[in-house]
This record gives structure tokens, sequence and C-alpha cells, in this order.
């Protein structure tokens, strides 16, 4: 889900974190002055980086890429 965050509210949270789909979450610990979850990664971003990190290796959630192949097909 993605939404429009207001400074107010992304200020008020205990815990902040962002993601891309190649890299998975990463936590925010500074926005400006604001310090979030004492200045570390929160529990709940912790626990989401480390089931990233699980599914980034299976098996059945991977297509590996052949980069000579793709290299091959680009000239």
């Amino acid at each position: 889900m993605q939404a429009n965050l207001t400074l107010e509210a992304l200020y008020g949270a205990d815990e902040v974190f962002t993601a891309t789909t190649g890299g998975g979450p990463a936590p925010v610990t500074r926005v400006n002055q604001r310090i979030f979850s004492n200045d570390a990664p929160g529990a709940r971003t912790l626990s989401l980086v480390q089931e990233f990190a699980r599914w980034r290796y299976r098996p059945d959630l991977r297509e590996e890429v052949d980069y000579e192949m793709a290299s091959v097909a680009a000239e």
C-alpha cells in the first residue's frame, strides 16, 4: 500500500522504515531533528528485515538471471 503521509503523522510515529523491491525494508532512525526508536532500528523493522532476508533466498521466490545471456542479447 502506498499513501501520502503528513509530516505531523511521520513525526508522531514510534518507528519508521522505508523499502524497495530489491533491497527490502530499511530502518529510518532520524528525519531532520526527530529521532525514532532511540536512534536504532525498531523491533518491527528488524522483524521485517529478517523476514525479507529469509524470503529473498527461497528458491520458489527467485528467478535467476543469466547475465552472460542477457549481455549477448543486448548486443
